[in-house]
């Protein structure tokens, strides 16, 4: 069966390799390679920033997803050991530069962990960060690990009342954003 989408992400950041990755896009997007359209293609970064202006100005229509997780800086440094290197704000400038170059939204990532950044005012932080740099959001629910039956069972059923709730905020807030949520539990 042929292949038609590809997403690049995984256990090492795609963009620390960015000679091979673009290469990689090259040879998958065009003939005699696969052939595939570049819409096709999602790169997934934890937020490289200089990278991410690099890949912005080669103007492929590749598809760019921001690993966020978190709606602040301190939330993300204690999610995410990059966000000391590289704060929210110089990633948004980075994700406008982007789609200011390739007109195409970006998606943020965003995996809800209970009690860490899965609060109201989280999800009115992230819908205000989504507006900013014309994203798709896509959250993604995690389990904490390691829990007794029923405190997972307990947890489990208060995570879904906040990610009702999430939705709530994130859907009738006024935008042109998609919310995708995917519960990786089923």
């Amino acid at each position: 069966e042929r292949v038609s989408n590809v997403v690049v992400m995984g256990t090492g950041e795609p963009l620390d390799n960015y000679d091979a990755l673009v290469r990689m896009i090259d040879i998958l997007t065009h003939a005699p390679g696969l052939d595939i359209s570049q819409r096709n293609v999602t790169v997934s970064t934890c937020g490289l920033v200089p990278k991410i202006y690099e890949l912005a100005d080669l103007k492929l229509q590749i598809t760019l997803a921001i690993s966020l997780h978190a709606v602040n800086d301190e939330k993300r440094r204690e999610l995410m050991p990059i966000a000391n290197t590289y704060s929210i704000e110089e990633i948004l400038k980075a994700c406008r530069h982007y789609y200011s170059q390739n007109n195409r939204r970006i998606t943020f990532e965003y995996s809800l962990v209970a009690d860490v950044n899965d609060s109201e005012e989280d999800a009115k932080q992230l819908r205000f960060t989504e507006k900013q740099a014309t994203a798709i959001l896509e959250m993604r629910l995690y389990k904490l690990i390691g829990l007794e039956i029923e405190a997972l069972q307990a947890d489990y059923a208060e995570t879904m009342k906040n990610i009702a709730l999430y939705e709530d905020i994130l859907n009738n807030y006024d935008s042109m954003a998609d919310v995708i949520m995917k519960d990786l539990d089923k």
